[in-house]
C-alpha cells in the first residue's frame, strides 16, 4: 500500500550480493523507485506503469484494467510480483516483464481478504487476510493455505517478505514469521515508518531518528544520514539502501556484525 508521512517510501528488497550499477539509470521526476536487483537494475513505476532499467536497457509493464500496483516484489529478479488489492489479483513477471502468470485472490476457497501480499518462495505468497486479521503463508498453485499466524490485533501497515521470513509492520510492533509461518519475533514499534526485508534474516526499518537494524531481538543503527529532502524515496537490495531524491542515486552500505550471518 502507498502511504505518504514525512517521506514517501516504497520498498522492495532483494536477494544477491552488492549490486552493480555500472551507470546511474535515469529517472524522470515523474517515477517513483521502487526496487533494484543484484544485477544492476531498478524499478521504478509511473501511475500504471513499472519499469526495469540498468546497463543501458530498459522494460515496461501495465495494465490499465487493474489499476496502480499496490505492492511489488523483486525478492526473485526473474519472477517478479505485482499485486492489486482493489480487484484481488496477483501477476508474475519475467525478467523482460512479461506476464508469465495471474492469480485471482478473489476466487480462493477460503474467501480470504487480501488487503497485502508479498512473495514468499517459488509456490508460495506471503498475505494478510483481513477477515481473519492473520498472516497467510499461501500455497497459489494448490490455492490452499500452508500456515497461519496468530490474529494481529492491531493495524497493518506494512507486510513484506522474501524467501527466508515475513516482517509485519503495525502501529504498535513489528513481527517476524520465520519461512513456515511461525511468529519468531516481536519489536516494539518506535514511530518507524518504512519496513525492508535484509538478506541476513533481518530487516532494515526507518523513522525520523535514522535508519535501524532489527535482529535476533535487538535494535542496530545504521550509519546512514538523515534525509536532507522529504520528496525522496528508498529500497534495498543485498546490503545497499538506495535512497533517490532531487540529488539523484545515492547508495549507503548497512552495517553487519559478526553475528549477522
Amino acid at each position: 500500500m502507498y502511504h505518504f508521512l514525512f517521506c514517501f517510501f516504497f520498498s522492495v528488497s532483494v536477494f544477491g550480493q552488492k549490486p552493480l550499477l555500472q551507470e546511474q539509470p535515469i529517472l524522470s521526476v515523474k517515477e517513483i523507485l521502487v526496487g533494484a536487483d543484484a544485477f544492476g537494475h531498478i524499478y521504478t513505476l509511473q501511475k500504471h506503469i513499472f519499469r526495469k532499467k540498468g546497463n543501458g536497457q530498459q522494460w515496461q509493464f501495465a495494465d490499465y484494467g487493474l489499476g496502480i500496483p499496490d505492492a511489488i516484489s523483486v525478492v526473485n529478479p526473474l519472477k517478479i510480483m505485482l499485486f492489486y488489492e482493489a480487484v484481488g489479483t496477483v501477476i508474475f513477471l519475467d525478467r523482460f516483464l512479461v506476464e508469465v502468470q495471474r492469480i485471482d485472490l478473489l476466487q480462493n476457497p477460503q474467501n480470504y481478504i487480501v488487503t497485502h501480499a508479498a512473495m514468499a518462495n517459488t509456490t508460495n505468497l506471503w498475505l494478510y487476510d483481513n477477515a481473519s486479521s492473520q498472516v497467510v503463508l499461501y500455497d497459489y498453485q494448490d490455492m490452499q493455505a500452508v500456515q497461519r499466524s496468530l490474529p494481529i490485533n492491531e493495524s497493518v501497515i506494512e507486510l513484506k517478505g522474501n524467501f527466508t521470513s515475513c516482517w509485519v509492520l503495525t502501529d504498535a510492533y513489528v513481527y517476524q514469521l520465520n519461512r513456515y509461518g511461525v511468529q519468531v519475533a516481536t519489536y516494539p514499534n518506535d514511530s518507524y515508518t518504512v519496513l525492508h526485508p535484509g538478506t541476513r534474516n533481518n530487516a532494515i526499518v526507518y523513522s525520523e531518528k535514522g535508519w535501524f537494524s532489527l535482529k535476533n531481538g535487538t535494535v542496530v543503527r545504521q550509519d546512514v544520514p538523515l534525509p536532507e529532502n522529504t520528496n525522496m524515496y528508498s529500497t534495498v537490495a543485498g546490503e545497499i539502501l538506495y535512497i533517490y531524491d532531487q540529488n539523484g542515486l545515492q547508495t549507503h552500505t548497512l552495517l553487519t556484525s559478526k553475528n549477522d550471518k
